[in-house]
């Protein structure tokens, strides 16, 4: 069963999608530049077809959601991963976040005590300093600020999960340094680091196989 529904926040419809099935579930937190939740719908989709429930949604400023990606920022991403929450048919026990994503989903960890499993994409993570930045110039500048990201309080985040953590990472990443997965998988009580080969777009590159491949190490992860 899948169906799509809006959820309201500020003066925007939040465009959100759930597969149901008998475990789970899984919300999945895309990324930033163009991605959207229909990138991942490949990947919803088996994940419904393994038995795991799992849902996506746009952010403000993409995809199906649209508006004005300036008047956002890193604390209005984590309040609208709460909104949807609240409407899901179901209570998500894992969460899966992409690069920008990927942090969203380590700040709601302390909001959703009933996440067991977090898995974690070309993970990016950003010091406390740029949390509430808008989109736009101040950020960028923020994060560009060398070697900002090692004041992050993501991996104090990550230290503090008690569930399961799988990061996935690539080879030859231009745009998120080696060594913050590294730092991640050090930092968490249980986690799993994989290195797959490819950039930051990595999904792009991969054939049926290679893709087929990636669903699954999600999927066992998940579901085991």
């Amino acid at each position: 069963m899948s169906k799509v529904f809006a959820v309201p926040f500020a003066d925007r419809a939040l465009a959100t999608e759930w597969h149901g099935a008998e475990a789970g579930s899984l919300l999945l937190l895309h990324g930033a530049g163009t991605s959207c939740k229909a990138h991942w719908r490949e990947l919803l989709v088996a994940l419904s077809g393994r038995g795991l429930a799992c849902a996506a949604f746009d952010f403000i400023g993409h995809g199906e959601t649209g508006g004005d990606l300036s008047g956002s920022c890193l604390a209005s991403r984590l309040a609208q991963t709460l909104a949807v929450v609240a409407e899901l048919p179901r209570a998500p026990r894992a969460l899966l976040g992409a690069s920008m994503g990927a942090y969203v989903a380590l700040r709601a960890l302390e909001h959703l005590p009933g996440i067991t499993r977090l898995v974690l994409v070309v993970p990016g993570v950003y010091a406390p300093s740029a949390f509430d930045l808008p989109f736009g110039p101040a950020f960028s500048a923020e994060i560009r600020k060398p070697a900002s990201w090692a004041a992050s309080d993501a991996f104090e985040r990550v230290a503090a999960f008690a569930g399961r953590t799988l990061i996935l990472a690539t080879e030859q990443d231009q745009v998120i340094p080696r060594a913050i997965p590294e730092r991640l998988a050090a930092e968490a009580r249980e986690a799993e680091l994989v290195w797959l080969p490819g950039g930051h777009r990595f999904s792009v590159g991969l054939d049926e196989k290679g893709r087929e491949a990636f669903r699954s190490r999600i999927a066992d992860f998940l579901l085991s």
